[in-house]
């Protein structure tokens, strides 16, 4: 597993010809069926928009790179969510218990599917215990400014203090 802030600055690559067709800046994902569904790979300005790198059309996710059957990438023509906007929400379980802040994802080997979010209860926590990860399936929904987990893992979180 890896996790999706690993992939960030890697370069993505045509598969055939090892054309540069940008770096990976952020993931674009669906939260309703927590996929990755593309790279961004430039931010866009004002003259250009932003384009990126659907997951459907990558070969390979290696350590060092990104590899494509495209040789270029396509405009996106609309946001569904990017994994960027996750970082630093709150995470907490349905009866208002505050878990911590989502500090990344973790993505299966094939970095297609979210399997989990790693989050932190803060620094010394992070020091003493590491982060927690919370597994998808317990994953509820996500608002604009939370994330809700199921009431169990606050019973676990409360087990562990």
């Amino acid at each position: 597993m890896r996790k999706g802030r690993d992939l960030l600055g890697l370069p993505v690559l045509q598969s055939v010809s090892g054309e540069r067709l940008g770096e990976i800046l952020d993931l674009v994902y669906d939260p309703e069926q927590q996929v990755i569904t593309g790279f961004v790979i430039d931010k866009g300005n004002w003259l250009h928009p932003p384009r990126q790198v659907p997951a459907s059309l990558v070969k390979t996710v290696e350590l060092e790179a990104v590899k494509t059957e495209e040789s270029q990438a396509a405009k996106i023509e609309s946001y569904e969510s990017q994994v960027s906007s996750l970082y630093g929400k709150q995470v907490q379980t349905v009866g208002g218990k505050v878990l911590g802040s989502v500090q990344d994802v973790v993505l299966d080997d094939l970095c297609c599917q979210v399997m989990g979010l790693e989050i932190s209860d803060g620094f010394i926590s992070d020091l003493v215990t590491g982060r927690a990860i919370i597994p998808r399936p317990c994953i509820i929904t996500q608002s604009e400014h939370a994330v809700i987990v199921e009431d169990k893992l606050g019973e676990i979180w409360q087990n562990d203090s």
